[in-house]
């Protein structure tokens, strides 16, 4: 069994599986947005991204509960040698012992209303080296994943969501790309992995945008400065889904 060999994962916790380490490739260095069914490894790919990007600062890792956050918390401690990790949420911390976290920390876990709350009394968290955003579907009207992307795309931060449940509204789709600032799409092509609906979406996006690109000629170039959001999901549907 071949387990993966990078730094800040301990040895052999875990398992090298070729489909996952292509995505981790893909999405390693630009805001990326990952579809796979439950189960098939998003936090496996998370924890690579995470371990490419920790040379170069910290980490934010939002999830929408408490549970979820302990939850992937002790995911990381479990499978990673980074030692300071923290779980942050508005029960566990006063904001004064939040802000001594987001300064030590190599690693936090929280939840976004927390992070939002605290960028909204003006507490100064640093910067990010990468934002991992887990249930990334939620990234719509005014839930707080989309202030907190929007504050940290003007930083520079790299943008990872993740999602298991994309749905089939296009208007929606193209809302959370444009608000994670999202260049590129990754999922499983397999049949075996990624059901038919999914498959089906992606051909309807990518017609429809092609479409409106051409209406209204609104196109993102290479080398621009991350977007802060309107259009940012520009090159994601010109054939970076698949």
């Amino acid at each position: 069994m071949n387990y993966l060999d990078m730094e800040f994962i301990k040895p052999d916790a875990v398992q090298k599986r070729a489909y996952q380490v292509n995505i981790f490739e893909s999405v390693k260095d630009v805001n990326s947005l990952i579809v796979l069914p439950t189960g098939l490894g998003k936090t496996v790919i998370a924890l690579m991204v995470m371990a490419h990007r920790l040379r170069k600062g910290n980490i934010l890792f939002l999830a929408p509960t408490k549970p979820l956050c302990e939850q992937h918390a002790k995911s990381i401690r479990k499978l990673m040698t980074v030692d300071d990790v923290a779980v942050v949420t508005g029960e566990l911390y006063s904001p004064e012992k939040r802000k001594e976290v987001y300064r030590s920390a190599r690693i936090i876990v929280a939840t976004p209303q927390t992070v939002e709350n605290d960028l909204d009394r003006g507490m100064n968290m640093g910067d990010f080296a990468l934002i991992i955003f887990d249930e990334a579907h939620r990234a719509v009207g005014n839930y707080a994943y989309v202030g907190v992307a929007r504050r940290y795309l003007r930083r520079g931060s790299q943008m990872l969501g993740m999602t298991a449940s994309p749905g089939s509204d296009y208007k929606k789709l193209k809302e959370v790309a444009d608000n994670l600032g999202i260049e590129h799409v990754e999922s499983e092509q397999s049949t075996a992995i990624v059901q038919d609906r999914v498959i089906d979406l992606i051909a309807v996006i990518l017609e429809l945008d092609q479409d409106e690109d051409t209406e209204h000629n609104q196109v993102s170039h290479h080398g621009q400065n991350r977007p802060d959001a309107p259009h940012a999901a520009s090159k994601l549907f010109n054939g970076n889904w698949i």
